[in-house]
C-alpha cells in the first residue's frame, strides 16, 4: 500500500503513515527499508499488519525532516564590489558611525591598508622633521625648532581620534560578517586595555579579518559578496 508519512521523530526513531485507505499505521525505524532521511509529507509503500506498518520503501524523499535542512547559502543580490581605497573612504563616510549590517574581508582589510598606510606618512613627516632640528631643544621638549615634528604629532593624533569610532564600527560589521555578534568588541577592547594580554586583542583583530563571509543570510543582513 502507499501512504503518506504523518510525523517521524529521528530521535525516539517512531512515526506514524496516513495510508491511501485512510487509515493510519504505527512504523518504527526499524521497519524502513532504506537508510534515507524521512519527514513530514514522505511518501511511501509499505505492507502492514493490523495498524502497524512494515517493510516501508520511500517512493518519493523530496520532504526532508528539520534536522536536513541547514542554513541555505544566499543567492540574492548583493553590493557591489569596490576597490580598497574606496572601501577606506566609506569607512569614512557612508559608514562612519554605522555599526549595523556586515562588512566583507576587502572592506576591513581595505582600512587597515590605507590606515597604516596613513600612520607611516605622519611618521615619515615626524622624523623628517626630527632630523632637520635642533636636538638639544628638541630633546628638551621644544618643539618650536621642528615645525614638522609638530605638524605631525597634530596630525597623527586628529587621524587616530577621528578613525576611533568608524574602526569599531568596521570591528562590529566586520563580526556580524562571521555571524558573531558585535558585543564581543566590548572583550576585545577591555583585552586590549590589560597589560601583558594586549597581544590577544591584536590576534582577534587578525583572526577577525581572515575569516570569510558566512555565504547565508544572517539577522544582521545578506552577505556582501557571493561566497563560492
Amino acid at each position: 500500500m502507499k501512504g503518506q508519512v504523518l510525523h517521524y521523530d529521528d530521535k525516539s526513531g517512531v512515526g506514524q503513515i496516513s495510508g491511501d485507505d485512510g487509515i493510519r499505521y504505527n512504523f518504527t525505524r526499524a521497519d524502513l527499508k532504506q537508510l534515507v532521511p524521512i519527514g513530514d509529507g514522505t511518501e511511501v509503500d509499505f505492507d502492514f499488519e493490523g495498524k502497524a506498518a512494515h517493510d516501508i520503501y520511500v517512493v518519493n524523499d523530496a520532504a526532508r525532516p528539520a534536522y536536513d535542512s541547514g542554513p541555505k547559502r544566499y543567492t540574492g543580490p548583493v553590493e557591489p564590489d569596490r576597490g580598497l581605497f574606496e572601501y577606506f573612504m566609506r569607512t569614512f563616510t557612508a559608514n562612519y558611525a554605522n555599526f549595523k549590517g556586515r562588512a566583507r574581508r576587502k572592506e576591513y582589510w581595505g582600512f587597515y591598508l590605507f590606515y597604516t598606510i596613513a600612520l607611516i606618512i605622519i611618521g615619515i613627516i615626524v622624523a623628517a622633521g626630527a632630523a632637520t632640528a635642533d636636538p638639544v631643544a628638541l630633546e628638551a621638549g621644544d618643539l618650536s625648532s621642528a615645525p614638522l615634528v609638530m605638524i605631525g604629532f597634530i596630525l597623527g593624533g586628529i587621524f587616530i581620534l577621528a578613525s576611533l569610532l568608524p574602526s569599531l564600527a568596521l570591528l562590529v560589521r566586520r563580526l556580524h560578517d562571521i555571524g558573531q555578534s558585535g558585543w564581543l568588541v566590548l572583550i576585545i577592547v577591555i583585552l586590549g586595555l590589560i597589560p601583558y594580554l594586549g597581544f590577544l586583542s591584536s590576534i582577534a583583530v587578525i583572526v577577525i579579518g581572515v575569516i570569510d563571509t558566512k555565504p547565508e543570510e544572517n539577522k544582521y543582513g545578506p552577505p556582501p559578496k557571493h561566497v563560492t
